[in-house]
């Protein structure tokens, strides 16, 4: 049995004791259980106190009668704790040296171990939170988790050395070896076996899946979310990468942004990098400031690897060269006419091209190799010109058009331009084109919403036949006033 022998001032009730000097000091503290030797063994008047194991609680003595609602179950689990409350060590020194912090709760071998005054922080595990003393507000789960965290406070470590060496605040690592090499960073999250594993001293980085980040060093502000998303990343910054794989080979190239599996997946050293789409830019290795959206886009054909300023929208479309530069592709299964180009269209139906360092219009596919049933235009030409009427007007404002366009909009009341401009009227077009028993001209048009509109650059032919017809009637003309001496 134990020593608790109270002498006959003692008003001490309801304690329960079994070892050696165990709670052998209480006078007048009620609701305690000590079993073991030397636990409680110098609690005089503290109240609702459990201490299971050798020296348990051993110290604890607040000095008046208080709840302590502490539990120690463990050899020298909270052996030095003196006026802590709301404790709970469980665990061969388990929160061994804490001496007035409150609030903690420590599973595990030394979980918490040197915690003296810090409150509210959370271990289970082999010396978990082994070095925190007065570090606030940390949540260690997996063996030394936090393990040297000394006075960093609002960490949040799950998993085996996750954040072990940390010193600093407001981390999160969730997974074996997250952030374990962490030391003075702040603002981090980490999720995923490895993630960030080797980060010593960024801030404000993201993590999610395994070896996200993996490799990253002293790099800052990057977002990884996908297995092997960024995982060679070293000192690289701002760079935002979401997909398994994504920027898997970028290492300081800074300012990228990846959506999608493999995205940017080649990139090294390269910046201003945006990829949407899976594999979109995935050769691109020093290449920057360029911008793919849709599948595959850069990566297909020729793939770009070191060319910078490309703009490229549209599934599987494609540089024309790996170093290209300035191209600007929007469409479907399209190639680019060179540098300097912009191209609509896909490479299938013909592809719609604008060199702007050369010239200020389109170029169309005209190539006798891509057309079938060829017949020379006879009945677009002098007549049907002659037939037009040209006209200047000035645009009416938003409010004053159809409420059933598009362009309809009632609280804009002024047109964007409002100078005198020169063309052709939609409907006196469609007028000439039935006079003429045109049905196929693709000059004028009608969209959805009624309105009509006219491709100027349609009427090219129509011109060129007529200033042909005019020739033949001028030569004629000549020919008959040659032939009578005139």
């Amino acid at each position: 049995m134990g020593s608790l022998a109270l002498d006959a001032s003692s008003t001490a009730s309801d304690n329960t004791a079994v070892g050696y000097d165990a709670a052998g000091a209480i006078t007048t503290g009620d609701l305690n259980v000590a079993i073991g030797k030397g636990a409680m063994g110098s609690n005089t008047v503290g109240d609702r106190n459990v201490a299971i194991g050798a020296n348990a609680l051993y110290s604890y003595n607040p000095g008046s009668n208080e709840d302590g609602y502490n539990t120690a179950i463990g050899f020298e689990a909270l052996k030095t704790v003196t006026t802590g409350q709301q404790l709970v060590a469980v665990g061969r020194q388990a929160l061994a040296l804490n001496t007035t912090g409150s609030q903690n709760t420590a599973c595990g071998y030394a979980a918490l171990y040197s915690n003296t005054t810090g409150g509210s922080n959370t271990a289970a595990g082999y010396s978990a939170l082994y070095s925190v003393t007065t570090g606030d507000n940390n949540t260690g789960f997996g063996r030394d988790t936090l393990y040297f965290t000394t006075t960093g406070s609002d960490n949040t470590a799950i998993g085996n050395e996750a954040l072990e060496n940390n010193t600093a605040n407001y981390n999160t690592a969730v997974g074996s070896h997250a952030l374990t090499a962490n030391t003075t960073g702040l603002y981090n999250t980490a999720i995923g076996a490895e993630a960030l594993e080797t980060t010593t001293t960024s801030n404000n980085m993201v993590a999610i899946g395994f070896r996200a980040m993996e490799a990253n060093t002293t790099g800052s502000s990057n977002t990884a979310v996908g297995g092997f998303c960024l995982d060679a990343n070293t000192t690289g910054y701002y760079n935002a990468a979401f997909g398994t794989d994504a920027m898997g080979a970028n290492t300081t190239g800074d300012q990228n942004t990846a959506l999608g599996t493999f995205a940017l997946g080649g990139n090294t050293t390269a910046n201003d990098n945006t990829a949407v789409g899976f594999k979109a830019l995935h050769s691109t290795t020093t290449g920057g400031g360029n911008v793919a959206v849709g599948a595959s886009a850069g990566e297909e054909g020729t793939a770009l690897t070191t060319g910078v300023a490309n703009t490229l929208i549209g599934r599987h479309t494609k540089v024309s060269s790996a170093s290209a530069n300035q191209q600007f592709v929007v469409g479907n299964s399209l190639t680019a006419f060179g540098d300097s180009s912009f191209n609509i269209g896909s490479d299938a139906s013909g592809r719609v091209y604008n060199l702007f360092g050369q010239n200020a219009t389109w170029t169309r596919t005209s190539d006798e190799r891509s057309k079938k049933d060829i017949t020379t235009n006879t009945d677009c030409g002098l007549n049907f010109i002659n037939d037009l009427r040209t006209v200047t007007y000035k645009w009416k404002a938003p409010s004053e058009t159809p409420e059933t366009f598009t362009s309809y909009n009632a609280s804009i009341t002024e047109p964007v331009y409002k100078e005198k401009l020169y063309g052709f009227i939609a409907q006196e077009v469609k007028q000439a084109l039935d006079k003429n028993n045109i049905t196929d001209f693709t000059g004028w048009s009608e969209a959805d919403d009624g309105s009509q509109g006219i491709s100027y650059e349609m009427f090219i032919m129509p011109l060129v036949k007529a200033v042909q017809e005019l020739s033949a009637e001028n030569t004629a003309l000549k020919d008959r006033l040659d032939a009578a001496g005139l």
